[in-house]
Order: structure tokens, then C-alpha cells, then sequence
């Protein structure tokens, strides 16, 4: 598992390149980002803070997620985000910060940590497709349909209104007769009546004017409706055709954009995989490649405790009569290295001889001047127990002879020896005549997997590095112990100053000596040429070596480094949960028709 780490002096993520990619667009709680951060800061227990990670996307939403999976291990802390939609929801950078807080039993915040602002991103991906479009058509018909059938409903509600009008101006007309004749009669009968017959025909005239009045109105009305219904009509299609032609040109945009995105991918395909090195000095799933975000911090040891003066008394050191030298990390070299020992450029035939030199000998093949470093041990190997002589010559920089090894003829597997202070070149040597098999020379005291000669890469710094230890609040832990330490960071062309070296004191104890510090971290610029040094660097395939040696201490480095594309495929396969089988070694040829076939594929399905 990757962890994202935070340094406290400098309050930064320091996030591991295969971890910069948070998602890609519409991704949603799919993936975690883990966290390891140490405990205490500044005397505080980060365990016991709520954390939250606030986040801002390219479009400037922010949002924060809950941290619920805080895990106490020792002095660590470890805790991860779920990757939620809001984070995927567009491409571009995401900022975001970790918050610590201790709150009090009233909900008061107490305490508050926050890190600097780290940038992950999020990539683009493509969402749309044609389903939506069609539901959303089918939706603007539905809703025009129903439409249709209101308005063909109001045409039947108003013809019938109609038709009723003039049943009822029918109606009138014949009641309006019925009552002329009905004056007529009463006009014979009684003279009386004639005001009544008067009323009664000018209420047949307001009758007739008001089925004229309807008749006209009806009329109109039907007329207006036809005119209103045409009209509406056309407008609801036309708008209809628009929506629909503007629906698929969205569509159509945006599945060229796809294919011009995967067309892109050619340009934007991974390449390599990277790893932390955790300050491992051997890294054996290690690739061809540069190394990126490496970081050198220091380290300082002192003796203390009680030692037995010449008066069988005893007294305990460090102490003003009995000072104790405090040892630092002083003009580190860093060192990446396979097998130093060149199979290529070998002497066949010769042997060296103390006092004499090189000697013909046709039995023993033996190695050009090799560079070593001193203080160092050095192991010659060969792979297999086999019956054989193996020889190792050490010289100083004049290349007189120092120390040598050279061993009886018997089943010799590996010599082993402890370059001193002076020391600068290495010979090694083997019996021709048996069945030696890959040689290997290397640093420390076993034999490391063996790798091809390449030439050393070396770098080394003017300065003295020094560290605090400390029972907690360390920004490093080395073999367990925690120290407070200066430290070299190449990314950022830094040197940083985070002990008082002016303080350090022979006389007293080093541990926990807090007050040691500097009052304010110093940073001062590496050198152009220090940064390109470092900068070019690379690690082997399929094995790397480090040594980071000092004149008194050596340093502790720890970097990203490229991996193996299968190692790397194997951690992604790992994460999403995918059992199947690869094929990682094909020619390429094969690779190129394999990753073709696939590509043709993938446009063919997205063909409108």
C-alpha cells in the first residue's frame, strides 16, 4: 500500500507519484487515498483530533470529507479519503488540505492543524451518450402529444358550445313567434292586451340581436381557434426539430471529442510505474529511469551511558570530564551502483602479487582498478559453492597495496572485508580454471542479487547534516528511532537548517535535546550543478544499490523510483481486484497489433 506522508516542519503531503492521480471524471467512491502521519507534533497527539480533508475543485466547488478510519500504530497515525463524486465531478486540478482539529465537550475548537495545499488531478473521461438525448426527446414528444390532444379537446368543448348557442338562439326565435301569436290573439280579444303585444315584440327584436350577436361570435371564435391552432402548431415543431438537432449535435461533439481524446493517448499512455524507496539501500523490483522527489536527511549519534575508568570506578558519559564526540552525517556521498565488478575488462592471465605487482599467471583472471569507498564493508561473490579461489587486493589513492584476502583453493563462495579510512581502489581476482559464475561485488556483508556491471553514479555534498533524536515529534524514523533532522530536499533545491549545529555540546547527552533547535527552519539553495547532479540520476534494471556515505555517519535517502511495468500493473491490478493474467514479455510486434486491435475496438463502439 502507498501512503501519502506530512512532513510537520514544512507541513507538506508528500504524495507518491503513482498516487497524483486522483480519478477521472465521474469516478465515485472507487478508490482511497491512504495516509501515514507521525503522532505527535509539537507535543500534541494527533490521535486524538478529528480529521477532515477539505478539497476545491478546477471549477472552485469546495467540500470537505469526514475522516472516519483513524488507525493508531505506535508513533503513527494512518487514516485514508474515499474519493467522492464531488472530487471526479470535473477534469482538472483538485486542491486539498488536511485538517486536524481537537475540539472540547461544547463543540469549541481547541486546536487546529492544517497542511499546506497539494494539487491531485482528475481526468478527463466522457459521460454523455445517446440515451439521454433519446429519453430526453422522447420526453419533448410526450409532453407535445398530450398538448395536441388539450387543444383538440378545447375545439370539441367550443363546437359544442356553439352548436348549443344556436339550439338555444333556434329556441328563442321560436319562442319569440309563439309570443307574437299569442299578442295577436290577445290583441282580439282585449284592446287591453296591446301593451303586452308591444313588450313582447320588442323583446322578439332583443332576441334576434342576440342571436345574430352569437351567431357572429361563434363564428369568429371557430375562425380564430383554426388560425391559433395551425399557428401553435408550427412554432411547437419547428422548436421541436430545434431541441432534437441541438440534442444530437451535443451528442455528435461530444463523441468526437472522445475519439479525438483517445487519439490523445498515444501521447498520454503510462510509461513507467514508481515506487518509494523507504530507505532501502537494495532495491530489487527497481527499472530503467530517473529518481524524483528524493529527500537526504541526517543523523547524529553520541555515546552515553556508564564506562569503567582505569580505577575500576565508574562513571556515566557524556560529562564535562569525559566528553563525548557527537557524530553527524558530514559531506554525504550518495552512491547508486549494480555490480561493480566490470566481467568486461577483466585481465586474464595475471595475477597481483604483494611487493611485485602484476604478474603473469595463466591461472587467475583478475579486475581493471576498481573505486571503492572506505570505511565500508566490501563482499566479492561468486553465485555457487563451487571448489575455487577468490582474491580481493585494497590500495589508497596512490594505489599502494593496504590489505588483501585471498582465499584457500576450496568451495569459496564469498570474501569479505572492511575497507579502511585511506582506502580508494579494489582489485579482485578468481581461478580461471573452475566454474566460476556470476561474479559479484557489492557493499555490505552479503551477496545482493546479482545484476550487470554499470557504471557508478556518485554525488556528494558539502555539508554536515545533523539530527535531534527524540522519543517522538521526529520528522524521520531511522532503525526505528525517531530524530528531529536537517535534510536536503532536491525537488525544491533546498537545504534545510532545522538544528543549531553552534549548540551541540560534547558534554551533555544529545537525546531529546529539543533545545537544540533552531528558533526559526533555514533554507538555503542548492547549487545549479548539485540539482542537475541529483536530477540525473537513475536506478537499473533489475536491481539497484545505494550508499549514502559520510566521513562519520551515513545518511538516510528515500526517493520515488520507476518500477517495473509488470510490478506496476500488478499494484493496479492488485487495487481494482483484477485476477487475470497478462502477457508482459511479447515481442514488439505483437505488442503493437495487440494495442491496435484493442484501439479499433474501442472506436468501433463508439461510432454513432
Amino acid at each position: 500500500m502507498n501512503y501519502c506522508t506530512i512532513d510537520h516542519n514544512i507541513r507538506k503531503i508528500r504524495v507518491p507519484i503513482s498516487e497524483k492521480i486522483l480519478g477521472v471524471v465521474g469516478d465515485k467512491d472507487i478508490k482511497r487515498r491512504y495516509f501515514k502521519v507521525p503522532r505527535y507534533y509539537e507535543g500534541n497527539d494527533l490521535s486524538k483530533f478529528d480529521i477532515k480533508i477539505n478539497y476545491v475543485n478546477e471549477d472552485c466547488d469546495k467540500n470537505m470529507y469526514v475522516v472516519d478510519d483513524v488507525q493508531t500504530e505506535d508513533d503513527y497515525i494512518t487514516f485514508s479519503w474515499l474519493i467522492e463524486a464531488g472530487v471526479c465531478r470535473v477534469p482538472g486540478d483538485v486542491g486539498y488540505v488536511v485538517c486536524m482539529r481537537l475540539v472540547d465537550e461544547d463543540g469549541n475548537v481547541v486546536k487546529e492543524y492544517n497542511t499546506e495545499l497539494t494539487i491531485g488531478t482528475v481526468l478527463d473521461g466522457c459521460e454523455a451518450d445517446s440515451t439521454e438525448v433519446e429519453e430526453e426527446t422522447k420526453d419533448i414528444v410526450a409532453q407535445f402529444m398530450r398538448y395536441l390532444d388539450d387543444v383538440k379537446g378545447d375545439v370539441v368543448n367550443v363546437k359544442n358550445a356553439a352548436e348549443t348557442a344556436a339550439t338555444a338562439a333556434t329556441t328563442a326565435t321560436d319562442k319569440a313567434n309563439e309570443a307574437s301569436t299569442y299578442a295577436s290573439d290577445a290583441k282580439s280579444s282585449s284592446g287591453s292586451a296591446k301593451e303586452n303585444a308591444d313588450l313582447v315584440s320588442a323583446n322578439k327584436i332583443e332576441i334576434d340581436n342576440m342571436k345574430s350577436d352569437v351567431e357572429s361570435k361563434v363564428e369568429q371564435f371557430e375562425s380564430d381557434l383554426e388560425t391559433y391552432s395551425v399557428r401553435t402548431l408550427r412554432s411547437d415543431m419547428t422548436e421541436l426539430q430545434k431541441e432534437t438537432s441541438d440534442g444530437f449535435s451535443e451528442l455528435k461533439s461530444d463523441l468526437a471529442n472522445s475519439k479525438e481524446a483517445i487519439a490523445d493517448l498515444d501521447d498520454k499512455k503510462i510509461t513507467k510505474f514508481y515506487a518509494n524507496s523507504l530507505g532501502e539501500t537494495t532495491l530489487n523490483d527497481s527499472d530503467n529511469g530517473k529518481i524524483q522527489d528524493m529527500i537526504l536527511y541526517g543523523k547524529s549519534e553520541q555515546f552515553s551511558g556508564d564506562i569503567e575508568l582505569e580505577d575500576g570506578t565508574t562513571v556515566t558519559v557524556p560529562c564535562p570530564d569525559y566528553p563525548q564526540e557527537i557524530k553527524s552525517v558530514v559531506n554525504p556521498k550518495f552512491l547508486i551502483y549494480g555490480n561493480l565488478y566490470n566481467k568486461n575488462t577483466k585481465r586474464a592471465g595475471y595475477l597481483y602479487v604483494e611487493n611485485i605487482g602484476f604478474m603473469k599467471n595463466e591461472l587467475w583472471d583478475i579486475s581493471d582498478y576498481i573505486e571503492i569507498l572506505h570505511n565500508k564493508n566490501i563482499c566479492f561473490s561468486n553465485e555457487k559453492p563451487i571448489a575455487t579461489q577468490l582474491a580481493v587486493w585494497i590500495f589508497d589513492e596512490n594505489k599502494k597495496l593496504l590489505n588483501y584476502f585471498m582465499s584457500n583453493w576450496g568451495h569459496m563462495q564469498k570474501i569479505i572485508l572492511k575497507t579502511p579510512e585511506t582506502a580508494k581502489y579494489a582489485l579482485v581476482g578468481y581461478r580461471n580454471d573452475s566454474d566460476v559464475q556470476d561474479l559479484m561485488l557489492n557493499y555490505g556483508t552479503k551477496r545482493l542479487t546479482y545484476s550487470e556491471y554499470k557504471e557508478p553514479q556518485l554525488v556528494t555534498l558539502p555539508y554536515t547534516l545533523n539530527a535531534i533524536p527524540v522519543s517522538s515529534g521526529g520528522n524521520v524514523t531511522i532503525d526505528g528511532q525517531q530524530y528531529i533532522a536537517d535534510y536536503v530536499d532536491v525537488e525544491r533545491g533546498k537545504l534545510v537548517r532545522i538544528v543549531d549545529s553552534s549548540k551541540l555540546d560534547n558534554t551533555q547527552s544529545i537525546i531529546d535535546k529539543t533545545e537544540w533547535l533552531l528558533a526559526e527552519t533555514q533554507e538555503i539553495d542548492l547549487t545549479t550543478e548539485e540539482i542537475t547532479a541529483f536530477k540525473a540520476l537513475e536506478t537499473y534494471y533489475p536491481t539497484t544499490n545505494i550508499s549514502v556515505n559520510s566521513k562519520q555517519l551515513d545518511g538516510y535517502i528515500i526517493f520515488n523510483y520507476p518500477i517495473s511495468m509488470q510490478n506496476g500493473w500488478n499494484y493496479v491490478k492488485q487495487q481494482i481486484g483484477d485476477a487475470r493474467e497478462y502477457i508482459y514479455d511479447m515481442d514488439l510486434q505483437s505488442a503493437e497489433a495487440y494495442v491496435n486491435s484493442e484501439y479499433a475496438v474501442a472506436l468501433t463502439e463508439l461510432e454513432v
